[in-house]
């Protein structure tokens, strides 16, 4: 029995000691997997920052605003705009096909030398969040003023995302002006209501696409950028490129009751039942996981990453239970494992003594890949359990499907990840998920491929500048954006 139990001790040991290897090995394995320093890149002269600088502080004077109710967009500001840039890119517009889609979005065809390559298509709205009543005295600068101060350009889409149609102009015309011409057709679809939805904009484009025949090889939209210091295990900026998006969808739960007096209430009440339902919704959520890019993202950094997060992201086939159960609790990190459910909405009764006959609530869904619309209002209802409680889709035309996953290994993907290194040197650069809604959506089944990155650096205090008060970009952090650009469409072009 002794001996027996010696052995047993031995094997246990051994076993400890091999599994200890074939961990460090793969940690430090994982330290050679780093990308190769870019050697040779063209030389890119831009002009004087400040010029730069302060088109994209005119065109942010424009109150291009996207409201809810549609009747309160001030539709000659977007056709302000629209005449801003034919006159601040008049080469541009000459040299390229411009459409005017549905009114107010734009598509340029700038037509390549080899009409046999797929074409590439470049995303980006002009549309803006309006600023919050009341908090317009908090801006250090007027929201709408354009200003360029401080080393910074400060209004309402400085980062979301005018800044990214001018620099796309502005990196077209810097090809123009040099008499450049792609072999590969390049297009640049520009929408005006990404903020609800994109549904009169980047999806009339895209359906204009489809009727021409037209699908692009890959496609590039905001979603994902450059972050510093937001990467557990990394200091250093790192580049996130979105592969793929959550979907939307929105559930409304309502039910009736018999109402009558608060002096004698009923044992079940409309509120009651519906705040059960809620709470059973919150309270079961649908399982985690570490699959798909967020997996392919934190295998992509482990080279990058300090010992303790290397070991744990290079050997995820040991410890990706312990690091789901990890990020489950933090919210942001959450949001990427699985699909989530947010109570958005409850509306109930009218007099505070008077029992309401009808409750409704709405829950805002965002869908991991693999989680479809009727999969997860299934989910839902098997949840509730209660069939009094009726269960349906609360806005039908903001519905999104998740986006499919597009291929990392793509010369698109590859082009972008190599132009990142091409303009900030040997840093990350790695898949994610992006979580948040953009007008890529719009052209699923269009363009083969959707990559979603903006090329500009952020910190977390940048990050919350977008939609919120003080928004505002840094002239170098812009002038790289346009260098990433400029170098893009010339590895792209080719």
């Amino acid at each position: 029995m002794k001996r027996y139990f010696i052995r047993t001790v031995q094997v246990a040991l051994l076993f400890i000691l091999i599994l200890a290897c074939v961990v460090l090995f793969r940690t430090e394995q994982a330290r050679w997997k780093k990308a190769v320093s870019v050697q040779k890149k063209e030389p890119i002269s831009l002009a004087d920052k400040q010029e730069y600088a302060h088109r994209l502080g005119k065109a942010l004077t424009f109150k291009t605003i996207s409201y809810q109710e549609e009747e309160n967009n001030k539709w000659e500001e977007y056709k302000n705009f629209i005449k801003y840039l034919e006159e601040t890119f008049p080469q541009v517009h000459l040299t390229l096909k411009r459409d005017i889609v549905n009114e107010h979005s734009l598509l340029f065809t700038w037509e390549g030398k080899n009409p046999s390559l797929p074409p590439a298509l470049f995303l980006a709205h002009y549309d803006v969040v309006p600023v919050e009543e009341g908090t317009e005295n908090q801006w250090k600068y007027p929201p709408f003023g354009g200003v360029v101060a401080e080393e910074y350009i400060w209004g309402r889409g400085a980062i979301d995302v005018k800044c990214s149609v001018i620099a796309l102009l502005e990196s077209v015309n810097y090809w123009v002006q040099q008499g450049y011409q792609p072999e590969r057709t390049l297009l640049f679809a520009f929408g005006h209501d990404e903020e609800v939805g994109g549904r009169k904009g980047a999806k009339k484009i895209a359906e204009l696409l489809k009727e021409r025949g037209i699908s692009p090889e890959f496609s590039l939209d905001e979603g994902m950028a450059i972050n510093e210091g937001i990467i557990p295990g990394i200091d250093g900026p790192v580049a996130l490129i979105g592969v793929a998006e959550k979907g939307y969808l929105s559930l409304e739960l309502s039910i009736s009751t018999q109402g009558g007096h608060s002096s004698t209430p009923s044992d079940e009440t409309s509120i009651g039942l519906l705040a059960s339902a809620i709470c059973k919704i919150e309270q079961n959520l649908m399982p985690a996981k570490l699959a798909g890019p967020i997996r392919w993202m934190l295998e992509d950094l482990s080279p990058y990453m300090n010992f303790p997060m290397r070991m744990v992201c290079s050997n995820l086939w040991l410890f990706d239970k312990v690091l789901t159960r990890v990020f489950a609790s933090i919210p942001s990190a959450n949001a990427a494992l699985r699909t989530t459910f947010a109570p958005t909405l409850f509306h109930a009764g009218e007099k505070e003594n008077v029992l309401p006959t009808h409750a409704y609530a709405v829950v805002n869904i965002r869908m991991l890949s693999g989680d479809t619309t009727e999969k997860v209002t299934e989910y839902i209802r098997k949840i509730v359990n209660d069939k009094r409680i009726e269960i349906k889709e609360f806005s039908p035309e903001k519905t999104d499907e998740a986006s499919p996953i597009s291929d990392r290994n793509a010369e698109g993907y590859k082009a972008i990840a190599h132009t990142i290194h091409e303009v900030w040197g040997n840093i990350p650069v790695a898949s994610a998920l992006t979580l948040g809604g953009t007008d890529s959506v719009n052209y699923v089944g269009v363009a083969k491929n959707l990559y979603r990155f903006q090329p500009l650096k952020f910190t977390k205090e940048d990050l919350e500048l977008i939609h919120g008060t003080n928004e505002r970009l840094h002239v170098d952090n812009y002038m790289k954006g346009i260098e990433f650009f400029i170098r893009l469409l010339k590895n792209v072009g080719k």
